[in-house]
């Protein structure tokens, strides 16, 4: 059984990777492709980091796994889940709460499915996770406290978490005994949580021995591509693609590294460019919503909240009242009298035991609605052979049918993902944003040149290569980000 790993580039698009292609910019990345095979992996809805990340090592859609993005409520919990990088939203929090919630709480109770490094140690194989955002397992490891934490007054850490057996998490946590892997650099080097980490900790790993799987993760794209655009953060990939490099060199050599070992590289999701102008970039919640009563940003819902709003860039979730709230078509009327919102996705009540049927509104593109069939000839087909019923003016996704096929232009494998982003924590609207423009609360961050979250193509697509797979190992011909964890496991034959 040959090892795998999974390099996951977070907002590695498919587009960038063609230029740097065409530009001769990521030589090895290029030779993987060619030496394997590569297609155009489509990430889930909402298309951001946490939700995105967890389904990739899960295998399931966010309706599965219950990560509803980086920023929802749960209401069985009576709180607020917030996993993003807007520094109000998290001193709302407490930065106490937000950074324990993200080493234990994330993991182990708001992820409701096991991760690989789960399934893959139970069947006796050794699985190592380096700098990914989840890492759930059953080997304990201690918690370090970085001299940068120390600094904060009140902030303490859990003692210990449990993962795989080979953990390494920035300066927080390591397995490697005898190895310092620190950043020294705090929080300028965000604590060790950065590219230059990941590839040490995967030659560390190479010297070592490689364990049956690992999961290596390079965040600093998704950074980078936010502050200078996904086009100019090419540079950044081309530093992954010297990773690599040094890492299969440090194998032996590329052949004596794909005899050995099943690379697979992808990304969890894309970015689009914005629009320079910061007042039309961004569309700020409250202005949005003017003559609702709006919950403040951060906070869970009071009695005289009429609705709660989480935005998650490019996309934004609403919480409604049961009751003595506004109606919901006022609502939806009302978001789309905003140019920039592009889409409203809200999930219809249903009868017990019937599909749900989820209603896609839009301002200029008309108005359809989408449910889950049952196998009969009258139902429509999307590429991975689950059935449809579709009412109503297909514009509003960008899709066609013929043959009783589905088509999709400019939000790939849309019902799926629309029907997978809605789960017992989740809103019940989605809002989604035009290209080149994000939701954030008054007086919150906003990003400057890339940003993602929506269903459109230009957050959605990432390149997924896999070389030095098994002869029988088949990468699907319109691969989603779901079934990359499948693919890990039937490269390990562990079906």
């Amino acid at each position: 059984m040959k090892n795998v790993i999974l390099v996951v580039i977070d907002a590695f698009a498919s587009d960038i990777a063609r230029i740097g292609f065409e530009q001769e910019r990521l030589p090895m990345l290029k030779t993987l492709a060619d030496r394997g095979a590569i297609r155009d992996s489509i990430a889930v809805f909402p298309s951001i980091t946490p939700a995105a990340t967890a389904s990739l090592v899960t295998g399931c859609f966010p309706a599965d796994h219950h990560v509803a993005g980086m920023h929802w409520i749960d209401v069985a919990r009576s709180d607020v889940a917030y996993f993003g990088d807007d520094k109000w939203t998290i001193l709302q929090k407490g930065v106490d709460t937000f950074l324990n919630e993200f080493l234990v709480d994330l993991n182990y109770e708001r992820l409701h499915v096991p991760a690989l490094f789960e399934l893959i140690e139970r069947k006796g194989f050794e699985a190592a996770s380096l700098n990914y955002l989840w890492f759930r397992g059953d080997t304990t490891h201690r918690v370090h406290e970085p001299w940068a934490i120390k600094l904060i007054p009140g902030v303490s850490l859990e003692g210990t978490i449990c993962g795989p057996r080979v953990l390494h998490l920035g300066d927080l946590v390591s397995s490697f005994e005898g190895v310092d892997l620190t950043s020294n650099g705090g929080p300028l080097e965000r604590m060790g949580f950065n590219d230059r980490r990941t590839r040490d900790a995967l030659l560390h790993l190479v010297e070592r021995g490689l364990p049956a799987f690992t999961l290596a993760y390079f965040p600093d794209n998704d950074f980078d591509s936010h502050d200078d655009g996904p086009r100019e953060a090419l540079a950044t990939l081309e530093k992954v693609d010297r990773s690599l490099a040094e890492v299969i060199d440090a194998s032996g050599g590329l052949d004596r590294f794909l005899a050995e070992t099943t690379m697979i590289v992808t990304g969890d999701h894309s970015q689009s460019e914005l629009v320079e102008d910061a007042s039309e970039r961004g569309i700020d919640v409250h202005e949005l919503l003017t003559g609702f009563k709006v919950g403040r940003r951060g906070d869970y819902w009071t009695e005289d909240d009429e609705l709660v709003a989480c935005p998650n860039l490019r996309a934004m979730q609403l919480y409604e009242r049961s009751s003595g709230g506004p109606p919901t078509r006022q609502v939806v009327e009302r978001l789309l009298s905003d140019p920039r919102v592009d889409q409203v996705i809200r999930r219809l009540d249903h009868a017990s035991g019937s599909p749900t049927t989820y209603q896609v509104s839009t301002a200029d593109r008309g108005e359809m609605s989408l449910r889950k069939a049952a196998d009969s000839a009258d139902a429509i087909a999307d590429d991975h052979g689950v059935r449809w019923e579709l009412e109503g003016d297909l514009a509003a996704i960008d899709a066609t049918v013929s043959d009783r096929a589905i088509h999709f232009g400019d939000y790939p494998n849309a019902l799926q993902r629309i029907a997978g982003a809605f789960s017992e924590v989740s809103g019940s609207l989605w809002v989604t944003a035009k290209p080149g423009h994000e939701f954030r609360f008054s007086g919150g961050s906003l990003h400057s040149r890339g940003s993602h979250g929506s269903l459109h193509l230009g957050d959605s697509v990432s390149p997924l290569i896999v070389a030095g797979g098994p002869e029988e190992l088949q990468v699907p011909s319109v691969p989603r980000s779901v079934d990359v964890a499948r693919l890990c496991m039937d490269a390990l034959d562990l079906r």
